[in-house]
């Protein structure tokens, strides 16, 4: 065997969960863009292009945020002075609607501002991991990687027991990331936790990997 992870509730346990999908969301994205890039290398090449102009500043960011809210405060203020006057007899159908849309949109501005920002890919990461911390408290998994295929087996009862076999040829991609590597294959997703590792140093598993599909390392 080139390398063997034992899966158990106590070891996944120690992995922290808010991190642990945030690396899984990268994974996932990851994987989208590679196979976008398989099939979209025209639009992927400008975006390439896009990427490569330098970003501004953190510095200069926050001053933009900064001269943003100002402004949509600045807009919102004006817009509520011009639509309470609009609305008083005789009414002025300009002003109100004029008002009204600053109204709204400083506030949509000023939301867009405000709210967290999440991932397309966190609510599927959540899955992933809740099917890994999920386990059993006395559940043993054993992930052995051969020559020729990934073996997936429980080993709870002390009676070895064969759940699947995944060829190399069904790996879409892998990504590795701080705690834990992240497995696609047939439309399916597998994490496997680094502390899990019970065979084999980490880098002759990274090695080995990269000899059977397209390693991606965050």
């Amino acid at each position: 065997m080139e390398a063997i992870f034992e899966v158990t509730a106590k070891k996944t346990a120690a992995l922290p969960r808010d991190g642990a999908a945030k690396q899984v969301s990268w994974a996932l994205e990851q994987r989208m863009e590679l196979y976008s890039r398989e099939r979209l290398p025209g639009l992927w090449k400008a975006t390439d292009y896009l990427r490569s102009v330098p970003a501004a500043s953190e510095v200069v960011l926050k001053k933009r945020r900064r001269r943003t809210i100002l402004l949509s405060a600045l807009c919102l203020g004006l817009g509520i002075y011009a639509l309470i006057p609009a609305l008083i007899e005789p009414r002025d159908p300009f002003l109100a609607v004029a008002g009204f849309a600053a109204v709204c949109l400083s506030i949509l501005n000023l939301w867009n501002l405000q709210r967290k920002k999440k991932g397309q890919f966190d609510k599927l990461a959540m899955e992933l991991l809740d099917k890994l911390y999920a386990l059993p408290e006395d559940a043993l998994l054993r992930v052995a990687f051969s020559g020729s295929d990934i073996i997936i087996e429980d080993v709870s009862s002390g009676a070895l027991q064969n759940l699947q076999e995944i060829p190399y040829s069904e790996l879409e991609c892998a990504a590795e990331t701080e705690d834990l590597y992240f497995l696609a294959y047939s439309g399916k997703g597998m994490v496997l936790p680094k502390n899990c590792l019970n065979s084999g140093s980490k880098e002759q598993f990274r090695a080995f990997l990269a000899t059977k599909t397209t390693l991606i390392q965050r």
